[in-house]
Formats: structure tokens, C-alpha cells, sequence
């Protein structure tokens, strides 16, 4: 159930480095700081746009475009069990949409959590 929000590109021959990208210049370059998630086919163009200017870089190392999954909290991802629970349960009738409860779900739990942790 884990959501991808978006790829990067990875050159797994050095030590997993990404290509990162300057939006001044234009240029792609290896970084070991991982850059913004894109779209796929964006990822993909960086790849093709960085192999074009590093003609030398395809020859030795190799690159792949890997996703870049949503990192949920414990309680984040039981909210969106929760939520989707109850959204299927009571459908539309609270005028709620699903993402509406999640988030409703997280804050009550959030406060069950901390409840809870006094009571201990």
C-alpha cells in the first residue's frame, strides 16, 4: 500500500549517487544528495539528458531510475487503514472524503497516543 510519489535516477556503479539537476544552467551532475522526486518520464529525460552531456558516464557506470516511496509514520499508515475502513463503511453519508478521515483518523490517534503515554 505504499505510495510512490515520484523517481529518481541512481547511478548504483558509485556507491548509489544520484543525478541531480541545476535549473540556472541547465546541467545534470552526480550528487550524493538526493534529489527532489519527479515524474517518471522526467527521470528518464534527466537520464537520457545526462548521457548526452557525459558521454563518457555510460561506458562505465550504471544508471537506473528507482521510486521514491511515501514514508508514512506508524500512525499515519494505521490512520489510512482506519480511514479507508470507515470511508467504506459509511461511504459519503458524514460528507467526508476518504482523505478527509485519514487525516481526522491521524489527529485522533495522534491524541490517543499521548493519552496514553501519561496513563503509563
Amino acid at each position: 500500500m505504499d505510495k510512490i510519489i515520484g523517481y529518481r535516477v541512481i547511478c548504483t556503479t558509485q556507491c548509489n549517487l544520484f543525478i541531480g539537476h541545476n535549473p540556472t544552467t541547465g546541467n545534470n551532475f552526480i550528487t550524493d544528495e538526493p534529489p527532489s522526486p519527479i515524474s517518471r518520464s522526467d527521470a528518464y529525460r534527466r537520464l537520457a539528458a545526462f548521457l548526452d552531456e557525459e558521454a563518457s558516464a555510460s561506458e562505465d557506470e550504471e544508471f537506473v531510475v528507482q521510486p521514491v516511496f511515501e514514508v508514512l509514520t506508524p500512525i499515519q499508515r494505521r490512520a489510512r487503514e482506519l480511514g479507508g475502513m470507515l470511508h467504506n463503511i459509511v461511504g459519503d453519508s458524514l460528507g467526508l472524503s476518504r482523505e478527509q478521515m485519514e487525516k481526522g483518523m491521524a489527529r485522533e490517534l495522534e491524541m490517543f497516543q499521548l493519552i496514553a503515554k501519561d496513563l503509563v
